[in-house]
Order: structure tokens, then C-alpha cells, then sequence
């Protein structure tokens, strides 16, 4: 039989649920970092096509940009949010 459980801190909370915060807290930043990749990846392949296709054109370039920014703000959310699953794991049982 467990006695009652131990407090760590002012808080009152346990010592096994202070280890998910931190592991959520680097899920959170490498999610992050992959999407902020995945973002200016497809920023630059943008940027690169408008200077190959279109060199003297701003508004084409800007044209561009814009369509490969949102394609890159999804798929560096969706990078973020896979990368956040996975170095986050699955719920951990006490």
C-alpha cells in the first residue's frame, strides 16, 4: 500500500507529473523549429522560382511568394504538428 503522495514544490505537484511538462516543452520547440524549416524551405524555392522564371518582375515575385508562403505555412504546420507527436510520445502511465 502507497502512502499519501509526495509533493514537490509550493505547487503540490507530483514528481512523476513534472517529467510530461518538460517533454511537451521540447516537442513543442522541435515541432516548431520543423515547421519554421518547412516554411522558409518553400520561401526560398519560391523566391529562387521567381528569380529564374520572372527576374525583373516585383509583382511576380511577390505573386509567388505569397502562394509559396501559405503551401509552406501548411506544410510547416503539418511538419510541426508531426515532429510535436512524435517527440512527444504517447501518454506516460504512473
Amino acid at each position: 500500500m502507497e502512502g499519501p503522495p509526495r509533493r514537490a514544490g509550493r505547487r503540490g505537484l507530483r514528481a512523476r507529473d513534472m517529467q510530461p511538462v518538460s517533454r511537451r516543452t521540447g516537442a513543442a520547440l522541435a515541432g516548431g523549429i520543423a515547421g519554421a524549416v518547412a516554411l522558409a524551405v518553400l520561401l526560398v524555392v519560391g523566391w529562387f522560382l521567381s528569380q529564374r522564371l520572372w527576374p525583373d518582375s516585383l509583382v511576380a515575385m511577390i505573386i509567388v511568394l505569397v502562394i509559396f508562403g501559405a503551401f509552406g505555412l501548411y506544410a510547416g504546420w503539418l511538419l510541426g504538428m508531426v515532429v510535436f507527436s512524435a517527440v512527444r510520445g504517447g501518454e506516460v502511465e504512473g
